[in-house]
Order: C-alpha cells, then structure tokens, then sequence
C-alpha cells in the first residue's frame, strides 16, 4: 500500500479521508489498558495491531494543535486510524499503549 500520497495533504481531515478511501474505515481510541474500536467496539493488546503509516500535522500559533494521525491495521484485518495530540500538555491518547504498537518494517511516515 502507498502511503507516501499522505506527505501532499496538508490537513489532518484530508489526510484520513484519503485513508478511509484506502479502506481504513474504523476509529481507534486507547482506554483502560487497551486500544479500542469505537466502530465494532472490539478491544486490542499493543501486540495485536501495527502502525503502518504516521503523519504530523504542526499546529502554525499554537503548539497544541499539533497533532499525529496514524493508520493502523490490526492482525484480524481492520483498518483504521487513531489521532494524537502532540506537543501540549496532555495527550488525548495512552503514549505507552501507543509506544507499545510496532511499526510495519515497510513504514514510511514522517
């Protein structure tokens, strides 16, 4: 799959639009302990998904607005991806949960 057509959009809602094109239709979010799907309601361990693509999007006045989508898929065949507040306060996602989700050998992100 080519994810290097995610470095032309300069948005974050362009971006996951262009992956729901690519079939990564579902939403994932972590809670308590997990990563969750918010479409099938299906929970995941770290070591059961891996993060295929990853892009940043730096907030221009505001440096909590930067943010990171990443696309997922998981090992039963879901697709998705997940949004991530980067450099502010708080993060809106686990940054263990997320640490622990390894990254496909053929990864190209930025």
């Amino acid at each position: 799959m080519d994810f290097e057509k995610l470095r032309k959009f300069d948005t974050l809602s362009e971006s996951q639009n262009a992956l729901v094109e690519m079939g990564f239709k579902e939403q994932f979010d972590t809670r308590d302990g997990k990563i969750c799907a918010l479409g099938t309601h299906k929970s995941y361990h770290p070591d059961e998904l891996f993060i295929l693509a990853d892009k940043r999007f730096e907030g221009i006045s505001n440096p909590g607005d930067n943010m990171i989508l990443y696309a997922i898929e998981a090992k039963d065949g879901t697709r998705g991806t997940m949004v991530d507040n980067i450099g502010g306060a708080d993060t809106s996602q686990d940054p263990d949960l997320i640490k622990a989700i390894p990254m496909k050998s053929d990864h190209k992100g930025n």
